[in-house]
């Protein structure tokens, strides 16, 4: 006879969710997504309301208080579990750039000091320091943005290799292990069960190439940013205009730029307004120009 066992299922397990949840103490398990949904209201409200702030610059407030809320929930799923909207937004309030804000009012913008009749108004600019510029808080948002983008990416290709038919998936995933660090060739070969030429001109050529594409022209280092917007990648120009819209000045400089104009010919395009154009397009494209 056969010991008894226990057949008995647990209806209650579910499959890992494809996209992150955590639970939260107003509406149960919600993705970040949501999350942000549900409090960016209340933040935007209470941050208008409380904190000396520019209608401009409040986008990037809300990104970098989300981004540190984000980096605390990845450790600490459970962050929220017994916390109401106020407790989250208040994470996002206190971690808005305030301080860096308040510490840098006192610096005037070069057209605050043009009005004043200054010659050469260029030469007060301390970069960074200008008040009018809407990039103040995002620049570690903005790496955090590309970090997620570049596990989304090889969460992407991991999936891909599983749905192949093994042993090839495992071998592509072993490929892809070894062109992301730092192991040696006939120990990734080791690991796959092949000799490594095997593994190379088989499985490695593939991986690189499928990484390369899904990177795309967006990460390649070293191209210019006016190169990319010429092949076609033309949505972080736009989206720079459309940041700018209220601007005149500065959309003159960014429509400068792109269409290659150098100064003399375009002569109504003040200069610092063309340096300010070409550094959100390098923020925007993730490169120099």
């Amino acid at each position: 006879m056969f010991p008894e066992t226990d057949l008995t299922f647990d209806f209650r397990i579910r499959p890992f969710p494809r996209e992150a949840v955590y639970p939260t103490g107003w509406a149960g398990e919600r993705t970040f997504a949501q999350i942000m949904d549900d409090c960016t209201p209340l933040a935007s409200s209470l941050i208008r309301r409380y904190t000396r702030i520019n209608p401009h610059e409040l986008p990037d407030a809300l990104q970098r208080g989300f981004m540190v809320l984000w980096e605390r929930l990845s450790k600490d799923c459970r962050l929220l579990a017994d916390a109401d909207r106020i407790d989250a937004v208040g994470i996002v309030r206190a971690n808005m750039g305030k301080n860096y804000h308040e510490r840098h009012q006192r610096h005037l913008s070069l057209d605050a000091l043009e009005d004043q009749g200054l010659d050469a108004a260029d030469e007060w600019m301390v970069t960074g320091m200008e008040a009018s510029r809407s990039e103040v808080w995002a620049a570690w948002a903005t790496a955090t943005d590309l970090r997620i983008d570049i596990e989304r990416i090889m969460a992407h290709l991991a999936e891909n290799y599983l749905r192949m038919r093994e042993p090839h998936g495992f071998r592509h995933l072993v490929a892809l292990y070894y062109l992301t660090t730092q192991v040696e060739l006939r120990d990734a070969a080791l690991i796959a069960g092949v000799n490594h030429h095997h593994l190379l001109d088989n499985y490695v050529s593939v991986v690189r190439k499928d990484v390369m594409h899904e990177f795309g022209e967006l990460y390649q280092p070293g191209t210019r940013w006016i190169e990319k917007y010429k092949r076609g990648h033309q949505e972080p120009a736009l989206l720079v205009l459309e940041k700018y819209g209220g601007n005149p000045n500065m959309i003159a400089a960014i429509r400068c730029l792109l269409e290659e104009q150098a100064a003399p010919q375009a002569r109504d395009v003040k200069g610092y307004h063309r340096m300010r154009a070409r550094r959100a397009l390098e923020a925007a494209y993730h490169c120099a120009s």
